[in-house]
């Protein structure tokens, strides 16, 4: 038994393009730096990246041909062998389907790592990745059909989840609350022992 969080395919390339973009040690960092590299470059260079989803969970991997049946088996595995599929783009459904299938207790967690802008990017860009990334497109359709299907078999434990979840702090404030508490303990600490 297996889990997933599948992406939306041109979010998920998207993403990859300014990690790299983001990380002067990267390999391909200086070239998309300068402009000398595009995100269709990025993607004609790569093919090994295009239809990763559909790739790894199928079994290929990064290497060998992509086609329609690495897409049936990608398939095939989702309903056969994964209990639940996830979307990164719903996941707090997602984690609460976890815990509906696994018995886990309402998770206490932090969303991190998250772009606070990206940078805007051409329809023509947005077609490229398309094209390139045809198969995993299909995957995430037949995923969201999974998802939805077991969203409304948990229905009731994913409402009673997503309220808990709202009434849960959120870490961001409760760590703010932390180190504003520990710096005051210090700030106070330090005034006593100046005191004496």
């Amino acid at each position: 038994t297996y889990i997933t969080m599948l992406r939306e395919p041109v979010a998920r390339l998207l993403s990859s393009y300014h990690f790299i973009f983001r990380r002067p040690l990267h390999p391909l960092h200086r070239k998309l730096k300068t402009g000398r590299l595009s995100v269709e470059d990025l993607i004609r260079m790569t093919p090994h990246r295009q239809n990763l989803q559909c790739r790894f969970i199928s079994g290929i991997g990064a290497g060998g041909i992509c086609d329609e049946r690495v897409l049936d088996v990608a398939k095939e595995n989702l309903t056969r062998s994964f209990r639940v599929v996830g979307l990164c783009e719903r996941f707090q459904e997602s984690l609460l389907l976890m815990m509906a299938s696994f018995g886990w207790e309402v998770p206490f967690y932090e969303n991190r790592k998250v772009a606070k802008i990206r940078p805007s990017v051409q329809p023509g860009v947005i077609d490229a990745i398309r094209e390139h990334n045809r198969l995993d497109l299909e995957l995430y359709e037949f995923a969201k059909k999974l998802f939805e299907e077991n969203l409304r078999k948990n229905a009731d434990v994913i409402r009673d989840g997503l309220a808990a979840l709202q009434a849960t702090p959120k870490p961001a404030s409760f760590n703010k609350f932390c180190r504003s508490t520990e710096g005051a303990g210090r700030f106070l600490l330090s005034k006593v022992a100046s005191a004496l």
